[in-house]
């Protein structure tokens, strides 16, 4: 009886286990951020730009979070879903070392750019 009910509780945790697998619509990704940079004629060898923001995408809840290395005072945050055009700007704190942007349930190609008070851009794309 007790390996009945053992292995009966292992076929419901499997099929639980299965449907939470095939429910999630999309993946986690990180989000790699670049530094945008204006077109150079002559080009000029120099050492790899640190990129102080680093995002990681969680699909759950979808939302977009964002960890910085140190803190920049209040930096625009531009995120645009190439799709359907949609575009929306906020303005952010970078105090604390974690933010968390809500990208919305549309699907698309998102451009996301950040402008840091010294007007340095990074930019990251992220397909959803």
């Amino acid at each position: 009886m007790k390996r009945f009910v053992t292995t009966l509780i292992m076929v419901y945790c499997c099929c639980l286990a299965a449907i939470n697998l095939n429910a999630q619509e999309g993946s986690d990704q990180t989000v790699i951020f670049r530094v945008e940079t204006s077109q150079i004629g002559t080009p000029i060898y120099r050492a790899p730009a640190i990129v102080p923001v680093r995002g990681y995408y969680v699909s759950f809840d979808n939302m977009l979070y964002l960890s910085f290395a140190y803190d920049m005072g209040n930096v625009t945050v531009t995120k645009e879903n190439t799709v359907t055009g949609e575009s929306q700007s906020e303005s952010i704190s970078t105090d604390s070392e974690l933010q968390a942007i809500y990208l919305g349930a549309d699907t698309g190609l998102y451009v996301i750019t950040i402008i840091v008070p010294g007007g340095k851009k990074y930019k990251a794309e992220l397909q959803l």
